[in-house]
């Protein structure tokens, strides 16, 4: 399940599973591996440390993704962006 939410994610982003993975840290695909470590947190209850295996992370680097993306969530029209994300991942993975 957990890469079949990496590819859902990364599809929408315009990415692949393999460069989720990678260490690039533009703005874009820092969202998009934070979006993964929301879903994989929020809505499939996995420890950071499976959501780090997932991601080729260290579990402190998820629970580091997921604090700035709580502070992110503040701003209401990150919050709408990255629920619509999240939304169209849930219904992708409906499909499988």
């Amino acid at each position: 399940m957990k890469e079949k939410i990496i590819n859902a994610v990364a599809k929408i982003y315009g990415y692949t599973q393999e460069q989720m993975k990678r260490d690039r840290r533009t703005a874009r695909i820092v969202e998009a591996r934070q979006l993964c470590m929301f879903i994989l947190r929020h809505d499939f209850h996995l420890s950071s440390i499976e959501i780090g295996e997932a991601l080729d992370r260290d579990h402190s680097t998820v629970l580091k993704g997921l604090e700035s993306l709580d502070k992110k969530l503040k701003d209401k029209t990150v919050m709408n962006r990255l629920e619509s994300h999240r939304q169209r991942v849930l219904l992708i993975l409906d499909c499988y």
